[in-house]
């Protein structure tokens, strides 16, 4: 019979082996993780940080930390293999996301193997979970980070082996350096740490070190490239909760439910946790006096605060937090299971419903993104054969640097642009300008383009159009 280690090595193993297999499968659909400008942007920066250790210049980041193109570029650098080593940057953690998950549900299953069945199931098959384990982001990191640095703290509540609490602490650092959205979930995180310490007139000293270290690891993100590491909490509101219209730099957001019911959907949301909704009436009052549910409800409880008060809506965001809503309904679960064997439906049977039930909705979740790389693949071909010299556009910034070399581009979000170049070319899609940045640069941009002679010559998939500037006639 495999003891604890063997039985996460042989997890592991699966793990591995399904991410390969999704890979492999979204090669086929022709989705090789890049989309949108982040995706790029990171990608962009593996490959500037691995010229900076051959003499160029230093990447410079000023919206995300620089922990995530690091990697990428510490582990493909040398083979020129940035974006393979993004992607299994993202499939690693993924797993390591799983065995830490296991690692906090193992005291609670008892003498049954359900920890590691729940953790696969709950956290790594959820569909936008593994939507972004496939997709070159800074998403699936943080959030093994944090797992990992929650998991470590329990062993040091537990232990109290000081090698315990500095692997927390170092994971924790890592986590804020891979993505700074998992600062307060890490805050409430720290909290905890003294109980672990030993009793004495020292103790306290221990606590201000490893509150020192964080801090270290949030001074070493800004140091990577945040500009003086803005955060939301400037844009913080109570206000915010009740709303469903929004203004903020991402234009007018509206939506159809305000944030403070928006956040619990990552206790039931298809996306994030599809077994959430038939779980809830099993949950009890007694499952918070648990000290690893607590803490996760705690965390949770914490960071959905922080989102409800923030003047947007985001699934990236909000799935940072599943891993700990999972974790929390991880005791209704197994209530779910006697539930249904008292009425002789069989375990097996309602976990493989399970797990077919959130297949399907990770291709409906995945189908997206692979026709939105595809869309910024064509629009990429188009303007390749068109051989230009500059291009405006918004939202395609990051895939147009990638994959149109030697053209210069402009992002049409950052300000008033007084005249476009004579002969330039625009990407944009006007009715989505129309809607959400009326009044706000993107759109007025557009419109001076218009105004300047801008004339459409291509409309593809999805509203996107290819315009051009007139060229000067001297």
């Amino acid at each position: 019979m495999m003891r604890g280690p063997a039985r996460a090595r042989a997890l592991a193993a699966v793990l591995i082996s399904a991410w390969l297999l999704v890979a492999a499968l979204l090669h086929v659909a022709g989705f090789e993780g890049l989309l949108g400008a982040d995706a790029h942007d990171y990608l962009r920066l593996a490959r500037q940080w691995t010229a900076w250790a051959h003499g160029g210049p230093r990447p410079v980041m000023v919206e995300h930390p620089m922990g995530y193109p690091l990697l990428g570029a510490l582990m493909g650098g040398a083979f020129g293999a940035e974006h393979a080593a993004l992607r299994l940057v993202t499939g690693l953690s993924w797993v390591a996301l799983v065995l830490a998950g296991r690692s906090i549900l193992r005291p609670l299953a008892g003498a049954r193997h359900e920890a590691s069945g729940y953790a696969v199931l709950a956290i790594a098959g959820a569909p936008f979970v593994l939507r972004y384990a496939h997709t070159v982001m800074s998403d699936v990191p943080a959030m093994a980070a944090v797992l990992l640095s929650t998991a470590f703290t329990l062993r040091w509540h537990d232990r109290r082996q000081w090698s315990d609490l500095g692997m927390a602490v170092l994971t924790a650092a890592v986590a804020v350096g891979i993505r700074t959205a998992c600062a307060p979930l890490l805050a409430v995180l720290a909290l905890t740490w003294p109980r672990g310490l030993p009793s004495g007139r020292r103790a306290w000293l221990w606590a201000l070190a490893a509150v020192a270290v964080l801090a270290g690891g949030i001074a070493i993100a800004e140091g990577s490239g945040i500009s003086a590491l803005r955060t939301p909490l400037q844009e913080w509101s109570v206000r915010h909760m009740i709303a469903r219209t929004h203004t903020s730099d991402d234009g007018v957001l509206r939506y159809a439910l305000p944030n403070v019911l928006y956040v619990l959907g990552v206790l039931v949301h298809p996306g994030l946790l599809p077994m959430g909704l038939p779980l809830l009436p099993f949950v009890r009052r007694s499952d918070a006096q648990v000290p690893a549910l607590r803490l996760a409800l705690m965390m949770l409880a914490a960071y959905l605060l922080l989102l409800a008060g923030l003047p947007f809506q985001n699934d990236r965001v909000l799935a940072l937090g599943q891993p700990f809503a999972a974790i929390v309904l991880f005791p209704a679960f197994r209530r779910a299971l006697v539930w249904c064997g008292e009425r002789g439906i069989r375990r097996g049977a309602v976990l493989w419903t399970l797990a077919l039930l959130q297949a399907v909705l990770f291709v409906r979740a995945m189908a997206p993104f692979v026709r939105q790389a595809g869309e910024e693949r064509e629009l990429a071909r188009l303007l390749r054969a068109l051989r230009p010299q500059v291009v405006y556009t918004h939202g395609l910034g990051g895939p147009l640097m990638e994959q149109v070399p030697g053209v210069a581009v402009h992002e049409l979000w950052y300000g008033r642009i007084a005249r476009f170049e004579p002969g330039a070319w625009v990407v944009v899609r006007p009715d989505a300008l129309a809607a959400q940045w009326a009044g706000l640069p993107p759109a007025t941009n557009w419109e001076a383009a218009i105004a300047q002679g801008a004339r459409v010559v291509w409309r593809g998939p999805d509203g996107w159009v290819l315009a051009r500037v007139p060229p000067d006639r001297r």
